[in-house]
């Protein structure tokens, strides 16, 4: 069974945006990480888990330079990522295929959730961020009822998050 946004009809009704709250959302977010954390124009944003590129665009236009990483990358998301002179590569979020602390700033909006092992995704967030960077993720999950008895399972890195 296909995950509900490769369906024709879903990408038919939702176009380039794929989560609650659409491109508005996460141009908020950029303020606030603009204005809170000094992530400045012309630094290098990862969108990982870019889907068509809806942000990896909006990145474009806020002047940053982009980098999208998605297991599957959309048709058309390379060709629309080039006009914008941005980049996009397939990854397993797992194993980002990106040296550590090349990056000011990484968005992850609806993945988290999706992703098999989270924590190894945010440990490999971690080591691909630079001193100081910014995260900025959004989501939406449903946990099964094992896991809230459990919190700590999820937490234990050594401190590390």
């Amino acid at each position: 069974m296909s995950a509900l946004w490769e369906s024709d009809s879903f990408r038919r009704v939702a176009g380039n945006v794929w989560r609650p709250g659409g491109t508005a959302l996460t141009a908020g977010a950029l303020e606030l990480c603009r204005e809170r954390c000094g992530l400045a124009p012309g630094q290098l944003v990862l969108d990982l888990g870019c889907g068509c590129v809806a942000t990896v665009e909006l990145l474009h236009k806020a002047g940053y330079r982009v980098l999208g990483l998605d297991k599957r990358v959309q048709p058309g998301a390379v060709v629309l990522a080039g006009q914008s002179n941005s980049l996009i590569i397939q990854a397993d979020m797992a194993r980002l295929p990106l040296a550590a602390n090349c990056a000011e700033g990484l968005v992850c909006e609806c993945v988290l959730s999706l992703l098999a092992d989270p924590l190894a995704f945010l440990l490999q967030c971690l080591r691909v961020l630079r001193p100081g960077g910014v995260l900025l993720f959004s989501d939406l999950t449903l946990r099964q009822p094992d896991l809230r008895e459990k919190p700590a399972a999820l937490c234990n890195t050594g401190g590390r998050l």
